[in-house]
């Protein structure tokens, strides 16, 4: 989707990528390349401690390495965005946003559950 913030068109994106579908560089490009500036949001099944996760995955390390070399910001809420069925299992953080070269600052609020 695009959308005029700030004057300015920007593409807006929201993401998910199934576990059982690989991260690939191509995909990321299609997604963050043509000139606009990139809002996306949602689930990569990308897993990083920078993003308030529990522990890095390659997947989410995949990510890290793609955003640092595209001049991307990448942003994990504070609070979990899962909530497992099983009582015992942990919560987490799923959920991520990540920009490029938005015409303005990005602040992110604590999601309402």
């Amino acid at each position: 989707m695009q959308a005029i913030l700030s004057g300015r068109p920007v593409k807006i994106l929201a993401a998910y990528l199934s576990s059982s579908r690989p991260l690939i560089g191509g995909d990321l490009t299609a997604c963050f390349d043509g000139g606009l500036p990139v809002l996306m949001a949602g689930d990569l099944n990308a897993k990083h401690m920078d993003w308030n996760y529990r522990l890095n995955t390659i997947r989410g390390k995949l990510l890290r390495d793609y955003a640092d070399d595209n001049s991307c910001l990448i942003f994990g809420p504070e609070t979990p965005t899962i909530y497992p069925y099983n009582s015992c299992a942990s919560l987490d953080v799923l959920g991520i946003v990540m920009v490029k070269d938005l015409p303005f600052l990005v602040h992110f609020l604590r999601a309402l559950h």
